[in-house]
């Protein structure tokens, strides 16, 4: 049970206790919005550039990732190799 319900009070309207109802919620989901950007800090998303697409052969991902300078990018594309090499063709 959550430690929060015994602050809820009790009111008969229907109409006051949805409008403490949303309120709660509200709080809730920017206590966990806040949460969530703490602990993303410092993280990027990476995101495949439209209409690009995989290399189709082990030789090629390899090609691909030797031209890459090191860093996060190249992290990225060993992990989409080694995603592809561990799919069925």
């Amino acid at each position: 049970m959550l430690p929060i319900i015994d602050r809820i009070p009790f009111v008969e309207d229907p109409t006051a206790l949805e409008t403490i109802m949303k309120d709660f919620m509200s709080w809730g989901e920017g206590i966990a919005a806040e949460r969530e950007k703490q602990l993303s800090a410092g993280q990027t998303q990476t995101v495949a550039a439209a209409g690009s697409s995989s290399p189709a052969s082990a030789e090629a991902w390899m090609a691909k990732i030797r031209a890459m300078n090191e860093g996060p990018e190249k992290e990225t594309a060993w992990g989409e190799y080694f995603k592809w090499a561990s799919t069925p063709k």
